[in-house]
């Protein structure tokens, strides 16, 4: 996915990366191939919504590298819903999981980035660079000429 492709694209760039997966055996399989590769890549485990790891990752790099330059929020969910619907929205889909996906794409990455921000700042150059896919843009969902407002009138 998008995840995959960005580290690929920044370790091609001389970018020591470490990735980071909530699940162990594809995240380790995806770095060993990238490492196979040549690429400077490493895997580290993180479920965002687990704040023990997300502790667990300061540590890491604080202990290995001592900084942060790049941090990529990529992380995110999108839960089903049993409608026929095109899209999910707050009518098809029970509280459980909007909340479960609120605290996913929301709340564990605003922890995330409160927990390693002391890290950035120590970069001369620190960033963070948060993803997305086109479902989370507000302005695509109000533009009556986007696939997203097109899919929900079609489902109606």
């Amino acid at each position: 996915g998008i995840g995959l492709e960005t580290v690929k694209q920044l370790a091609e760039n001389g970018v020591k990366v470490i990735a980071a997966s909530r699940n162990k055996e594809r995240g380790e399989a995806a770095v060993a191939s990238l490492v196979k590769d040549g690429l400077d890549v490493e895997f580290l485990q993180l479920d965002v919504v687990n704040e023990a790891d997300i502790h667990n990752a300061y540590q890491y790099i604080s202990n290995n590298y001592g900084k942060l330059d790049i941090l990529i929020n990529n992380a995110g969910i999108q839960v089903e819903s049993d409608s026929d619907w095109a899209i999910n929205t707050s009518v098809n889909v029970n509280e459980k999981a909007l909340r479960e996906t609120f605290e996913t794409n929301f709340f564990a990455i605003i922890k995330l980035t409160d927990e390693l921000l002391p890290l950035l700042k120590k970069s001369d150059a620190g960033r963070i660079v948060n993803l997305s896919s086109i479902l989370g843009s507000l302005t695509l969902h109000a533009d009556e000429n986007s696939p997203i407002y097109g899919s929900k009138l079609r489902s109606e």
